[in-house]
C-alpha cells in the first residue's frame, strides 16, 4: 500500500490510539493482497490488554450472509427449494393467511414480526438472557404478519433464525456443525464459529463496551439466537471470507453471483437486498456490504467488486459507527472525489420542523431545525439534512433523499422507492381518552400491560419495562418520544390496544 493512503488511514483512526477505550480492527484486501491489518484500542480495560489481530469479536448482523450461503449452498445440493413454503421445513411455523417461503426470509420480504421488535413489546427487556429457544416460541405465537409478503421491505432478525433452523432440520447437523464443515473449514477460517449457547467461554475474545459522557461500561452478551447473528470471528477469517467473495475458488462463482442480486418485489418494490448482502452505490461506485450491531460490537464488510477491494471492521465498542468509517475508507483507498460541495445547508427559510410518520413501517422522524442547521433523528441519532445542488434534500449519513410537496408533505426516497410521510402534531388528551385505561394482556404472548391515564399524558406500564409516557397526536395515536431508537406508538379500538414499532406493527391486546 502507498504509504501516504497507509498515513491517511492511521490518521482516520488515531482517535483509538488509546488504553482507556474500546477500539477496532481494520482489514483492507485488494487484488488478493492484504494491504492493511491493523488494531486500534484495548480488549479488555480493567486487564489492559489491546486489540490485536488475534481478537475475537462478534459481527452482529454481518453473520447473515453466512447463513444466507448456507442456503445457497443447500438449494444447489437440492435440500431447499427457496420457493417452498416455510411450513414444508418447521412444522410449527404458524399457518398465516399469507403463505412465507424461504426466499421471502431471505430477502427481508415474508411480513413476519422481528423477534428484538416482539420482544421489547411484550416486556422483554434488553438486558434478559435471550435464546434461539425463545425465538422460536415467538415464532409459533404469532398471529398476524406486518403486511402481505412480497409487497414491501422490513429488515428481520426471526427470518434468519428460521433459516438456520431450516439448515439444521434439512441436514441432520447444528446450524453450527453445519457452517464450520461447509464454509469455515473449506476457507481455513480457524477462529471462526457461531455461538449458540450462553455463558460459552471463547479464547481471545474482546471484551464489549459501551461510552457515555465519557464513561465506559462493560456491555455483556446475553443473547445466544443465532443464523441472525452471534458469529465470532476475527478480522484475518473475515479477509479470507471478503476474498473468497471477490473471487470465488472454493465456492461455485454462479452461487455467489447470486448472492449479490438484489431482490425486487412482485409488486414492483426494490428491496436492495440480496442473500445477506446490501447492494448499492457509493459516490456512482457500486458497493456490496452489510453492517452488524450485537451487544456491544460493531462490525462491516464492504466489497467493492469492480475495483477487486474488501474493507472489513470488526469493533467492541457500541459507540463505533462502522457505515461512517466506511466511506472515509472508501474516499481514501479509492481516491473518490470529495462531494462536500454537492451539499448545502437548507435554506434559511425553508422550515421543516415537525414530527413525520410512515404508516407503512412504523416510523417516526422528529425534524428540528436549529441554528446550526435542520436535523432528522432516526435510530436515536441526530443527522443533518442538506440541500443537493439539484435542489433535493438529502440525509448523507442514512443514504437517502428527501422531498418536501408545497402543501408539506414530506417523501423520503430510498432504493428507488418513494415513502411518504405524514406529518403529525400533538394534541391535548380530551375527555373520552380516559375510558382507554385498564389492564390489556397480549393474545400472542400473553404479556400483561396496564394502561394509565394522567391529565396529559397515557402511561404504559409493564414490570419489565416500566412505565413509558405516551402523547396523543392528530391522528389519534400515542406516541413515545422518550423511546428514541425506536418510538413505539398505541392506538385503541373496541376494548383492544393496538402496540406498533418498526419491525413489528399492530400487536394485538385486548382489555381483562
Amino acid at each position: 500500500m502507498d504509504k501516504i493512503i497507509e498515513e491517511k488511514l492511521d490518521q482516520i483512526f488515531s482517535g483509538f490510539k488509546t488504553k482507556d477505550k474500546p477500539g477496532v480492527i481494520v482489514g483492507i484486501t485488494r487484488n488478493g493482497n492484504m494491504e492493511y491489518t491493523k488494531a486500534f484500542g484495548m480488549a479488555n480495560l480493567e486487564y489492559g490488554i489491546p486489540l490485536s489481530l488475534d481478537s475475537v469479536l462478534q459481527v452482529g448482523s454481518v453473520t447473515k450472509q453466512f447463513t444466507a450461503f448456507a442456503v445457497l449452498l443447500l438449494v444447489k445440493a437440492g435440500k431447499i427449494d427457496p420457493d417452498a413454503p416455510v411450513r414444508q421445513y418447521l412444522d410449527y411455523f404458524p399457518e398465516f393467511e399469507h403463505t412465507i417461503t424461504v426466499r421471502h426470509m431471505v430477502h427481508h420480504v415474508s411480513g413476519l414480526r422481528s423477534n428484538i421488535a416482539f420482544q421489547m413489546i411484550n416486556g422483554i427487556g434488553m438486558e434478559d438472557i435471550f435464546t434461539q429457544e425463545l425465538s422460536l416460541i415467538m415464532t409459533a405465537k404469532q398471529k398476524a404478519l406486518n403486511f402481505k409478503p412480497d409487497t414491501f421491505y422490513m429488515y428481520n432478525n426471526l427470518a434468519y433464525c428460521l433459516l438456520a433452523e431450516i439448515v439444521a432440520v434439512v441436514t441432520g447437523k447444528s446450524f453450527r456443525q453445519f457452517l464450520d464443515e461447509t464454509i469455515f473449514e473449506p476457507l481455513g477460517m480457524t477462529h471462526s464459529f457461531i455461538h449458540d449457547k450462553n455463558f460459552e467461554l471463547i479464547k481471545n475474545r474482546a471484551e464489549a463496551y459501551r461510552c457515555s459522557n465519557e464513561e465506559v461500561a462493560n456491555y455483556p452478551i446475553l443473547q445466544s439466537e443465532y443464523g441472525s447473528t452471534n458469529l465470532f470471528t476475527t478480522v484475518g477469517d473475515m479477509m479470507k471470507w471478503a476474498e473468497e467473495l471477490l473471487n470465488p475458488q472454493v465456492f461455485p462463482k454462479g452461487i455467489v453471483a447470486t448472492a449479490f442480486l438484489p431482490h425486487v418485489c412482485k409488486n414492483g418494490y426494490k428491496t436492495g437486498y440480496g442473500f445477506g448482502l446490501e447492494l448499492d452505490a457509493y459516490k456512482g461506485v457500486e458497493r456490496v456490504r452489510h453492517g452488524g450491531a450485537d451487544s456491544g460490537y460493531r462490525a462491516l464488510i464492504q466489497l467493492i467488486p469492480d475495483r477487486h477491494l474488501g474493507v472489513v471492521f470488526l469493533s467492541n465498542s457500541a459507540d463505533f459507527l462502522p457505515e461512517e468509517y466506511g466511506k472515509k475508507v472508501l474516499d481514501i483507498t479509492l481516491d473518490l472525489p470529495d462531494d462536500g460541495s454537492n451539499y448545502e445547508k437548507v435554506d434559511g427559510d425553508t422550515d421543516m420542523s415537525g414530527t413525520y410518520y410512515i404508516e407503512k413501517s412504523a416510523a417516526v422522524y422528529p425534524i428540528a431545525k436549529t441554528e446550526d442547521g435542520t436535523f432528522l433523528t432516526a435510530m436515536g441519532m441526530k443527522m443533518e439534512i442538506f440541500e443537493k445542488t439539484d435542489g433535493t434534500l438529502a440525509v448523507p449519513r442514512l443514504d437517502i433523499e428527501m422531498s418536501v410537496s408545497q402543501t408539506g408533505e414530506l417523501s423520503i426516497h430510498d432504493n428507488g422507492n418513494i415513502l411518504n410521510c405524514t406529518r403529525i402534531k400533538r394534541v391535548p388528551l380530551e375527555p373520552g381518552d380516559r375510558s382507554v385505561a385498564g389492564k390489556y394482556i397480549g393474545i400472542e404472548f400473553d404479556s400483561v400491560h396496564d394502561v394509565v391515564v394522567t391529565n396529559d399524558q397515557l402511561i404504559l406500564c409493564n414490570n419489565k419495562i416500566g412505565k413509558i409516557p405516551f402523547l396523543k397526536y392528530d391522528n389519534g395515536m400515542f406516541f413515545s418520544m422518550v423511546v428514541p431508537e425506536t418510538i413505539p406508538n398505541i392506538k385503541f379500538e373496541n376494548d383492544r390496544m393496538y402496540i406498533s414499532v418498526p419491525r413489528a406493527l399492530n400487536v394485538e391486546f385486548i382489555r381483562i
